[in-house]
C-alpha cells in the first residue's frame, strides 16, 4: 500500500491513516472487476511491512484519481478505523493465497480471506489517531 517515500513505520502508518480517512483503494493500472461489498485487506509495504487494514468496497466503479500523479484510479472502500500490526505473520499471510503477486495483490477464496483475516486480527490493534494500542 505504501510508496518508497514511506520508508519508516511512522510514515507508512500515517499513509495508512490517510488511506482510511480518504476511503479509497488505489491502482496504477490493470483495474480488476471488484464487485460492491467485496472484503478487502490492505497490506503495508516499504516501512509499513506488517501493518494491515481491512474494509469493504462500497461501489464497483473505478474512478479517476483527481490527484493522479502515481495512482490513476481509485475504488471507494469503507476501511475499519483501526490499523493492525502483526509483522511476524507477514510471511504466513503471503503464503495463504493460491495466486499472490507482491505488486498487484491477490484474488482470495472465502477460505483464504478468513485465514488471512485471522492472522491480521491476531496482531495488535493500533489506534489510528495516536499509533498506539487501541484500548
Amino acid at each position: 500500500m505504501n510508496l518508497p517515500e514511506h520508508g519508516t513505520r511512522d510514515k507508512a502508518f500515517r499513509d495508512m491513516v490517510t488511506t482510511i480517512e480518504r476511503g479509497f483503494y488505489w491502482k496504477q493500472s490493470q483495474l480488476p472487476d471488484v464487485p460492491r461489498w467485496t472484503q478487502m485487506i490492505g497490506m503495508g509495504s516499504h516501512g509499513g511491512r506488517g501493518l494491515f487494514i481491512v474494509g469493504v468496497t462500497t461501489n464497483d466503479e473505478w474512478e479517476a484519481e483527481p490527484d493522479g500523479d502515481v495512482f490513476k484510479h481509485r475504488l471507494p472502500v469503507a476501511w475499519a478505523r483501526v490499523i493492525y500490526e502483526n509483522p511476524s505473520a507477514l510471511q504466513a499471510v503471503k503464503a495463504v493465497p493460491s495466486r499472490f503477486n507482491e505488486r498487484f495483490g491477490a484474488e482470495l477464496s472465502h477460505k483464504e480471506y478468513r485465514q488471512i483475516v485471522q492472522l491480521v486480527l491476531d496482531g495488535e490493534a493500533l489506534d489510528m489517531d495516536v499509533g498506539a494500542l487501541a484500548r
